[in-house]
């Protein structure tokens, strides 16, 4: 069984978990300024959930991504009881770890049964943990949407978007502010405009304008004491999207778009550019982090953070290509190593919501990259001087070698013997 194909797959699936960056920070523990979230998103295991990555592009958010076995992952091969093996792994040993570790619990695509492969589960342990954590901790959590969120697919599924049973019939239903009814709103994707309730809230400081339509929702009604913040509307059709409310000591947000089923184009999150700033933001709101007010101004800077690590490889590249032909390069490394200091006190700032200091470093740092970019190029053209003058001395020797040799063959002639001239004569 060493090389059994269930086997590797379950050291494959090991593979994929271990790959994606796993970071750790309490707020009451570690670093104050940053939210560390346990995520737990069946797509995970199927090499990663593309929310899970748009919410790492802030530096105030670390995850914790805890794979967890789906349909789609077992229809491909998977083996369930590795995957579930693995998720015992990363989820909290007890109570106090999840406390000590932890600053938000995020439901994202989560099931808690499938009538299809029943060896699907989340234990009720963990259930009974996050309620106590809300309710008597004050930790934050959230439901987003999908298949396996809120209501499932309604009783009686038998493979495909249908299969989830409902958190409705769990442990976890009384901190939830949406009723899960099971199956989708409306029943096949269709394109719906976001509403946002409250013109003032400070999630409707995003440009909604340019955003793709809300094509489909998990099938929810907010319970009562339920605060509603956002709608999905169209002609003669309003769903609930977005609320939230407190149970106990913690704030419980619910959201329940769908993206990836039932005919959907995602186009919200694809073409939206303004999307991933959405879910940050909602997880700022969720935690009660303030929103900046100027968002296009912490949008730049999160892109400028976020593309300081491709600036910096590609750098990298180039003065390994130096160092290739003998040039020092511990000077640009050192002008390299300055920056990066500046942009991690760029990246605090952040945290801090100091966006005016921030945005000051970044200045800074941009006078300082063209600066080092000149003088990189400088070291290349300095150190591939000497290839260009070898070049040139091969070339050029080349030519004057064949230009003798041609001339000394051709013109003197001195390799050949000359011939003497027979002439004939005939007698009588």
């Amino acid at each position: 069984m060493g090389g059994s194909p269930l086997r590797v797959l379950a050291i494959l699936s090991i593979l994929i978990i271990s790959a994606v960056p796993l970071q750790a920070a309490d707020l009451s523990s570690g670093d104050p300024l940053v939210i560390d979230i346990i995520m737990i998103d069946r797509k995970i295991a199927r090499g990663g959930s593309g929310q899970y990555r748009r919410l790492l592009a802030d530096p105030s958010i670390s995850i914790l991504g805890v794979p967890q076995p789906g349909h789609y992952a077992i229809d491909h091969g998977m083996d369930p009881e590795n995957i579930n093996r693995v998720m015992r792994i990363y989820m909290p040993r007890n109570f106090q770890h999840l406390l000590d570790n932890h600053d938000m619990i995020l439901l994202r695509d989560s099931s808690c049964g499938n009538y299809q492969y029943p060896v699907i589960y989340f234990d009720p342990r963990w259930m009974s943990w996050f309620v106590d954590a809300v309710g008597e901790e004050g930790m934050p959590f959230a439901m987003w949407g999908g298949d396996a969120s809120w209501g499932g697919g309604g009783p009686g599924g038998s493979g495909g978007e249908g299969s989830y049973k409902s958190w409705g019939e769990t442990l976890l239903d009384p901190i939830l502010p949406f009723e899960g009814l099971g199956g989708y709103n409306p029943p096949t994707a269709e394109f719906q405009k976001p509403y946002l309730t409250d013109p003032d809230h400070p999630l409707a400081r995003l440009p909604w304008e340019y955003s793709g339509p809300v094509e489909l929702l998990n099938n929810v009604e907010p319970k009562q004491g339920a605060n509603v913040i956002a709608r999905a509307v169209a002609p003669g059709k309003d769903f609930t999207w977005i609320g939230w409310w407190m149970h106990g000591e913690g704030k419980v947000v619910g959201e329940a778009q769908v993206f990836g089923s039932k005919g959907t184009t995602n186009r919200m999150l694809n073409d939206w550019q303004w999307y991933q700033d959405f879910i940050i933001y909602l997880v700022y709101f969720n935690v009660d982090k303030p929103i900046p007010t100027d968002i296009v101004r912490a949008h730049r800077l999160r892109e400028e953070i976020n593309t300081h690590l491709a600036k910096s490889s590609l750098l990298i590249s180039l003065l390994e290509f130096v160092e290739r032909y003998g040039a020092s390069t511990l000077g640009l490394y050192g002008d390299m190593d300055e920056i990066d200091a500046k942009e991690k006190e760029a990246e605090e700032l952040f945290r801090q919501d100091d966006y005016d200091g921030a945005e000051q470093i970044f200045e800074d740092i941009h006078t300082a990259w063209e600066e080092l970019n000149r003088d990189a190029i400088e070291a290349k053209e300095r150190a591939l001087l000497w290839v260009y003058v070898i070049e040139w001395l091969t070339v050029s020797a080349a030519s004057l070698i064949s230009g003798v040799i041609l001339w000394a063959v051709m013109v003197r002639r001195r390799l050949y013997r000359e011939i003497g001239v027979t002439r004939m004569s005939i007698e009588g």
